[in-house]
């Protein structure tokens, strides 16, 4: 993705969790459903309008691209949420909170 929605690991796993359950929400489902509609509207205007310059056929392929991205969304952010997790070093700052004891022996 071109932006980081998630702060730390600790987000972008509870992000993972948050968007797999959007996935499986009726809520999610309905707006698929929009989606898809929105594509078949699309797709039906490509196939049946006359077009009397390139602009508008491309104005209708972005259109179709977004709905797509959009579709999509939720699956896309938790592979990039999954990716960073797995670049990223583990947190260990815990072990180090404390400065080793530097006193005189």
């Amino acid at each position: 993705m071109d932006y980081e929605i998630f702060n730390d690991d600790k987000e972008r796993r509870a992000g993972i969790l948050a968007l797999e359950a959007l996935q499986q929400s009726e809520g999610w489902k309905l707006v698929e459903k929009a989606l898809a509609l929105s594509l078949d509207r699309v797709h039906e205007d490509l196939e049946t309008q006359g077009f009397t310059e390139l602009k508008q056929v491309e104005r209708l392929q972005d259109q179709l691209a977004h709905l797509y991205k959009l579709k999509k969304l939720p699956i896309l952010l938790v592979q990039d949420a999954q990716e960073k997790l797995e670049q990223d070093p583990p947190d260990d700052r815990e072990v180090y909170d404390d400065p080793p004891d530097q006193s005189p022996a």
